[in-house]
C-alpha cells in the first residue's frame, strides 16, 4: 500500500496535466520501459525486465507521450551502439597496424630451455590482401555504401573477431608445422 506522502515523492517529476495523483511511475521508469521496448520489442519481456504491469504498458503504448520517449530511447540506444562499434574499430585497427608493421607472432620452441619464445615474422601477402579487402568492405558498411557482395550488409563485430582469430590460428598451425 502506498501512502500519500510516498505517492507524492514518487510522482514529483510527472506533474503533467491529466496525470493521476496516485501514479507511481516516474519518467525515469517510463524511459527505462521505452529503452527495454527498443531493445526487445516485446511487451511481456519489457514487463518482466522493468516490473511494470502489462496493463500499464498497454496504456503507455497508446499514450501521447510514448512516441517521444521511444524516439529518445532509440536515439540513445543508437548512440551507444555507435560508440561501441567505434571502440571495436579502433581496437581492431590498432591490432592490424601492429600486425602489419611488426609482423605475426610466431612461437619458436627453444629446445635448450624447453620453452616457446615469441618471434615476429612478416605478414604473408595473401593475408594482407584479405585484410585490406575486409577493411574495404567494412568501411563501405560503416558509410552505408553497398559492398561487393550485398547491398544490405550489416557490421558484425563478432564475425570480424572470429575471422581474425581464424587467421591467427592458421598462422599458429603453420608455424607449428614448420618446426
Amino acid at each position: 500500500m502506498i501512502l500519500a506522502s510516498e505517492s507524492q515523492s514518487q510522482t514529483s517529476d510527472n506533474k503533467s496535466p491529466g496525470r493521476p495523483v496516485g501514479n507511481i511511475w516516474n519518467n525515469t521508469q517510463r524511459k527505462d520501459a521505452a529503452v527495454a521496448w527498443v531493445i526487445h520489442g516485446n511487451t511481456q519481456k519489457v514487463s518482466e525486465i522493468t516490473g511494470v504491469p502489462l496493463s500499464t504498458l498497454y496504456t503507455w503504448l497508446k499514450s501521447d507521450w510514448w512516441p517521444r520517449f521511444l524516439e529518445e530511447a532509440k536515439r540513445e540506444h543508437q548512440e551507444l551502439i555507435e560508440a561501441r562499434l567505434s571502440d571495436i574499430v579502433e581496437r581492431a585497427t590498432d591490432a592490424l597496424l601492429d600486425r602489419i608493421i611488426y609482423g605475426d607472432v610466431k612461437l619458436v620452441y627453444n629446445k635448450g630451455l624447453r620453452t616457446y619464445e615469441e618471434v615476429r615474422t612478416p605478414v604473408v601477402a595473401k593475408d594482407l590482401k584479405a585484410i585490406v579487402a575486409e577493411l574495404s568492405d567494412r568501411l563501405r558498411v560503416i558509410r552505408n555504401q553497398p559492398t561487393r557482395v550485398s547491398v544490405e550488409a550489416k557490421f558484425d563485430p563478432e564475425k570480424i573477431a572470429r575471422e581474425f582469430a581464424q587467421i591467427a590460428e592458421r598462422n599458429r598451425e603453420k608455424i607449428v608445422s614448420e618446426q
